[in-house]
């Protein structure tokens, strides 16, 4: 819990009082704390209007506020877990890419995408399946904890952007929630070891993240499976 007061303006100076708690504050308790705290200021003789504010930031508000600016996210996450995070983008940090902007989407109904074994990688028996069915069963499978989906095809064919448009959709709460809760990086930029060790903090963490790995080989691949299935 800290107290801050601050000024604004040079000649004028605005008094404001603001509670920070590092625990959510829920039914009244927050307006019960507000009549508290003027109640407070009366018993030392001061006027609480005096002041322009009297605001409480809980656990919540601070939280809602991260997830509205990624970058201070991103610090959080280095200060907490030891580990750089540059090179890690959100969701529309990773859909301001120019070839994803310039280019519209459009579905191919074909069923050319198939569901691999686990452990050989190779096609498991059954009807092919479209982009749009492939993208559908993919989400089904992550979202339960400590599950890994490996897409592979040839170069060109549209796989990053497949899975991108997986996690652009928000019309419904999950989707929204793996929106937002879905970080990516090449692999080529952030490095193998550097990428595992990273996953790996934030799986002794406990953190809630989809991390989305773009161009990774198949043993980084098998790797980055041990670490989120054996956390």
């Amino acid at each position: 819990m800290g107290i801050e007061r601050c000024g604004l303006g040079r000649d004028r100076w605005a008094r404001c009082i603001y509670w920070i708690y590092s625990a959510p504050i829920v039914g009244n308790k927050l307006s019960r704390r507000l009549s508290g705290i003027r109640e407070g200021i009366r018993e030392v003789g001061a006027n609480p209007d005096d002041l322009e504010s009297i605001t409480i930031y809980d656990a919540n508000q601070i939280a809602a506020w991260v997830c509205q600016h990624p970058a201070v996210a991103v610090w959080l996450n280095e200060e907490q877990n030891g580990l750089p995070l540059d090179g890690f983008q959100t969701s529309d940090g990773w859909g301001g890419r120019t070839d994803f902007g310039a280019i519209e989407l459009v579905d191919d109904e074909a069923s050319r995408y198939v569901i691999g074994d686990a452990v050989s990688g190779k096609a498991q028996t059954g009807d092919a399946l479209s982009s749009h069915q492939a993208r559908e069963r993919i989400f089904e499978h992550i979202a339960e904890p400590k599950r890994c989906v490996r897409v592979i095809g040839s170069s060109g064919i549209g796989e990053t952007r497949s899975v991108y448009e997986l996690f652009r959709g928000r019309n419904t709460l999950e989707r929204a929630i793996a929106g937002v809760s879905a970080i990516f990086c090449d692999c080529r930029s952030i490095g193998q070891e550097r990428l595992h060790q990273i996953v790996a903090a934030m799986a002794g963490h406990g953190a809630s993240a989809l991390v989305v790995v773009d161009e990774c080989p198949r043993e980084p691949a098998a790797v980055l499976v041990d670490i989120v299935q054996y956390a």
